[in-house]
């Protein structure tokens, strides 16, 4: 076998992992196709650096991660082992968004639910047509379709959760965040030429790390990719494959961890003629897939208080098993 950087990285990360880590136990690898093109899915995302390396020590098969921008930031060796392992790097709109300026509010005497007011706001300065506000804490996003004003914008889906309002009607307004359109098509050419090639991606779609015992919402740009390429490529065939990460003290020396493969998603061919429809039939298709996504990827996600007690719950199903 020819020697690559690839394997040498893998390797040297390998003996990270099983520095720190007492035991990482792995099931489910005979889910994982032997050939073909792969996007594995992990969730939930508690380690941004630690679950692409579990994905890749164990999956069996080449994995080419997609990793942040923003997270190269950290160092330049982080870079250097992202160019490594052959990473593709995704420029997400949240690592080049800004504060907005001002307090945004819904004016409750104004019949659109579409029309944001602002205090203090320069929104023709801050905005363009196509750039998304964020509400605090992940309440809300949505993307702005005309600027009117500095103080007047028309967003193009209405704010409806109930966080969402809250904050939007409070006295004063809340804060939010501008955050800029980016082209995605060159990422998506490069994805759909590895799929092509008959390659692995490894997706993490919540997007970011965070120590939940829930998931939080998952994009839907794994969804696009995969639709995406088959219907660029009728004869192609990728499978989603969904992974379940588990750390029990995962910031103490020698605690534990577990990752299992579920078994692969096929992808309806239904799904695949609504995406080549356009508007709203592709949207609807995208959000059919990341359904199918999340129910896969919540039957792994076992949440347990020990190793022990995750490890009766695997002995359950593997006699019982569970139905989908």
């Amino acid at each position: 076998m020819r020697i690559t950087m690839f394997n040498i990285v893998l390797v040297f990360f390998g003996f990270i992992l099983n520095t720190f880590f007492r035991e990482i136990k792995s099931r489910g690898s005979h889910n994982i196709p032997k050939e073909g093109p792969i996007i594995f899915i992990g969730a939930p995302h508690a380690n941004a650096f630690v679950d692409g390396l579990l994905l890749m020590r164990y999956s069996k098969r080449p994995v080419f991660l997609m990793i942040a921008q923003n997270a190269i930031r950290y160092g330049h060796y982080v870079g250097i082992l992202a160019r490594a392992i052959h990473a593709i790097i995704l420029n997400r709109p949240k690592d080049l968004a800004e504060p907005g300026k001002g307090k945004i509010f819904l004016d409750e005497n104004k019949a659109d639910p579409l029309r944001i007011t602002g205090i203090n706001t320069e929104f023709t300065k801050q905005l363009k047509v196509g750039y998304q506000i964020s509400l605090p804490r992940e309440y809300g996003l949505s993307e702005v379709t005309e600027i009117i004003s500095d103080t007047e914008i028309v967003i193009k889906k209405e704010f409806k959760e109930p966080n969402a309002l809250e904050v939007l009607t409070q006295p004063g307004g809340t804060s939010y965040i501008c955050m800029p359109y980016v082209d995605q098509s060159n990422l998506y050419e490069i994805v759909f030429e590895m799929l092509n090639a008959g390659k692995c991606i490894g997706v993490f779609p919540e997007g970011r790390s965070h120590d939940r015992s829930e998931f939080i919402p998952l994009k839907a740009g794994v969804a696009f990719m995969t639709l995406g390429a088959m219907a660029a490529n009728p004869g192609l065939d990728v499978k989603i494959v969904p992974c379940g990460l588990n750390y029990f003290q995962p910031h103490k020396f020698r605690s534990r961890a577990v990752i299992e493969f579920g078994s692969p998603i096929s992808i309806p061919p239904e799904l695949i003629e609504k995406y080549n429809k356009n508007g709203s039939d592709r949207r609807e298709a995208c959000n059919k897939l990341m359904t199918i996504i999340y129910e896969r990827l919540k039957l792994l996600a076992v949440i347990a208080p020990d190793y022990e007690t995750l490890s009766v719950c695997f002995i359950i199903f593997t006699y019982y098993p569970i139905i989908n």
